[in-house]
């Protein structure tokens, strides 16, 4: 029989995965019918309209396979030219709208124009705003990144570096409880009586190896002393006397 864990796993992971293929499909789906459905608040002409459907959906897809195709190769290094891109981005991302609305002001280029032509127009814009942008980088955006990182080094070298001023309170060790004081105080009693146990192990090595003083305390632990001088008998001589005599 299965766990209960892994019948969990088994039901839930089909049920995430379409939940994620449902979002990945519906949002761009409702992105496009918003900027669809606002646009017809501009009161635009059908030529106008029809462009700005075309501009808006083309967006999106290409926003959604640029997103895909930097996910399936991000184990991959990046090109240059993506590196690159990468350091001009926030300027793309401030001076795109200045270019696109003076592309505006003028008049010729708000005629309708052939797909060529409008694929040129595209290149150009985008030209314009990688070369604005990387004037912006290089002698504005990169300058200044260096100035913050010359003043943030004269800050620490006059006040020093960001520090900890307040102690950070440390735990006290975890208060032991009664019972545990009561298992240590059994173990060490059992760790007593097994040194006794220990010692009469050794005492009954030491009778069995000397037979002939085991043989004489035991019969001295037999013999009683007024029995025997009751009965005329001498006691038994002590072990020590023994020795000396």
């Amino acid at each position: 029989m299965l766990p209960p864990v892994l019948i969990r796993r088994l039901v839930l992971a089909p049920l995430v995965v379409v939940i994620a293929v449902g979002i990945m499909v519906l949002f761009p789906v409702l992105a496009i019918v918003a900027g669809v459905w606002h646009s017809t608040m501009w009161h635009m002409n059908a030529a106008d309209q029809r462009q700005f459907d075309l501009q808006w959906i083309s967006c999106l897809v290409l926003a959604g396979g640029t997103f895909a195709v930097g996910l399936a190769l991000r184990q991959r290094p990046v090109p240059r030219v993506l590196a690159w891109l990468g350091l001009v981005s926030y300027s793309v991302y401030m001076l795109h709208p200045i270019v696109l609305n003076a592309y505006r002001s003028f008049h010729v280029f708000r005629r309708p124009h052939p797909f060529a032509v409008q694929l040129l127009l595209a290149a150009g814009i985008v030209a314009v705003v990688l070369a604005c942008s990387a004037l912006t980088y290089y002698f504005v955006e990169s300058p200044m990144q260096r100035v913050g990182h010359r003043f943030a080094r004269l800050l620490q070298a006059r006040f020093g570096p960001d520090a900890i001023t307040e102690s950070v309170p440390v735990p006290d060790a975890p208060a032991v409880s009664a019972a545990a004081d009561m298992n240590t105080g059994a173990d060490m009693n059992t760790g007593a009586d097994n040194l006794t146990g220990a010692d009469n192990l050794t005492g009954a090595d030491n009778t069995g190896a000397d037979n002939s003083t085991g043989a004489h305390v035991s019969a001295g632990a037999a013999h009683d002393p007024r029995r025997d001088a009751a009965h005329g008998r001498a006691g038994p001589v002590p072990q020590d006397a023994r020795r000396i005599t």
